[in-house]
């Protein structure tokens, strides 16, 4: 049976190096990722699973190697954040989540219809708001993401089958076309579901870096 291409894979060993960052190495993660291939790929029936079954199996492979040194496996939760198209509300909360979560947690966005960019409005209230754009995470398309986040935000857009851990609606309108003080009062509502999603998440809310003001002195993200 023929597996999945080689992107997918280093996807998931990405995933699994990031996502476990406290406990195990980039080295680990490929050599579950390349075990895990290496059961399920002869027997896989199913290909369009099989990204999903070597991510659940190479995370078992890695809880017991942590295991047999007498350590726990430490899980960065994951957050996939979903809309129509990629391009603002998904990439905007993922970009406030990073920004307000750090390191502990690791977030993607995506989009069912992946846009080639971010919306160029939602891009400059980021840049108002002291958010450094490099920091945006994309997931790409959505058929590209082969294995279960810990949480799945949809925002307008329907899911179609993607799996989750659990999954959390969030009404939020669409930036696209609006005048910047709409995208601004978005992106307000976007940050504070942000913060509540880190609560429930138990997250600490870290102090946003001091960034500059726009043109009109909207203030940087607070922490």
């Amino acid at each position: 049976m023929r597996g999945l291409d080689e992107t997918a894979y280093a996807e998931i060993t990405t995933d699994l190096s990031e996502r476990f960052a406290d406990t195990v190495t980039p080295a680990d993660a490929a050599d579950a990722v390349a075990r895990a291939r290496a059961e399920l790929e002869p027997q896989s029936r199913h290909p369009e699973f099989l990204g999903l079954l070597v991510a659940k199996r190479a995370t078992d492979l890695l809880r017991e190697h942590i295991s047999s040194r007498g350590e726990r496996l430490h899980a960065v939760p994951t957050v996939l954040f979903m809309c129509e198209h990629g391009a603002a509300r998904s990439q905007m909360a993922a970009a406030v989540a990073h920004e307000f979560g750090g390191d502990h947690l690791h977030v993607r966005a995506t989009g069912r219809q992946q846009a080639a960019a971010l919306d160029p409005t939602a891009a400059a209230v980021l840049h108002e708001r002291g958010i450094d754009l490099d920091r945006l995470i994309s997931a790409g398309p959505l058929a590209d993401v082969v294995h279960a986040p810990d949480v799945l935000v949809v925002m307008g857009t329907d899911p179609a089958g993607t799996l989750a851990h659990r999954r959390v609606d969030w009404e939020v309108p669409d930036p696209h076309g609006r005048p910047i003080e709409e995208v601004r009062a978005i992106a307000d509502e976007i940050e504070d579901r942000v913060r509540g999603l880190l609560g429930d998440l138990s997250i600490p809310v870290a102090p946003a870096r001091a960034g500059a003001a726009g043109a009109t002195g909207t203030p940087a993200l607070t922490g």
